[in-house]
């Protein structure tokens, strides 16, 4: 978790020449906290996803990005 007052983020790159609607979309942590998404990544561009559900563990987690049909699309451990 950050210090106080200190946002948490999640970092999302459309590597695709398409826009991508990211209301098909949640991320998931570790601990199975659900953040639904919303808005659109622009072709080749990224967003950043502030203070998602749940707390990003400082010395290790997961977060997943999944489409409506269930589908892991990309997911990062780190620790």
């Amino acid at each position: 978790a950050p210090s106080a007052g200190v946002d948490e983020w999640v970092q999302i790159t459309n590597r695709t020449n398409n826009p991508v609607d990211l209301s098909y979309f949640t991320l998931v942590d570790a601990s199975g906290a659900v953040t639904t998404l919303s808005g659109t990544i622009d072709a080749y561009a990224s967003t950043y996803i502030l203070n998602p559900k749940g707390k990003l563990n400082n010395d290790s987690d997961t977060v997943t990005l999944i489409d409506s049909a269930g589908t892991v699309i990309d997911s990062v451990a780190y620790g």
